[in-house]
């Protein structure tokens, strides 16, 4: 089976979050001609973004306190779970004042956030195709 390289992989899924965002931003202040949708679906893809690149952070470095003993299992895991819970609660905040205080959209926060978890899918899925019908 092939090694994926995690930085060419992020750079990818990066690239891609980036023109979407450019792409959708632009559509949604033709399309709606709203400024606060366009903050939302920009924010929420943000947000995505941020979150994802704290995940590969954490569980790399987690690998490696893994694999150099300076982690046993269950430690790992219980520190992971706890900065996870944390990061979750982060984001809870975050959307509320987002959605409360700020008066922003939450479909648009929605697409933003979730394009980033389909770009993810989907350079999986290509990675995994071309690794399949093209075997190094």
């Amino acid at each position: 089976m092939n090694q994926i390289n995690v930085e060419k992989f992020s750079k990818e899924v990066e690239i891609y979050v980036g023109l979407t965002s450019l792409i959708g931003s632009l559509l949604i202040f033709f399309i709606w001609q709203n400024f606060i949708f366009l903050l939302s679906f920009l924010v929420g893809n943000l947000l995505g973004l941020v979150n994802l690149r704290a995940i590969k952070k954490e569980v790399i470095k987690m690998i490696s306190k893994l694999q150099s003993k300076e982690l046993q299992y269950p430690q790992a895991g219980v520190l992971y779970f706890i900065k996870f819970i944390l990061r979750l609660f982060l984001i809870a905040v975050i959307l509320y004042l987002l959605l409360v205080e700020l008066k922003f959209d939450v479909i648009f926060i929605l697409l933003g956030f979730s394009s980033i978890y389909l770009h993810l899918f989907l350079v999986t899925l290509k990675n995994y195709l071309r690794n399949k019908l093209i075997p190094n």
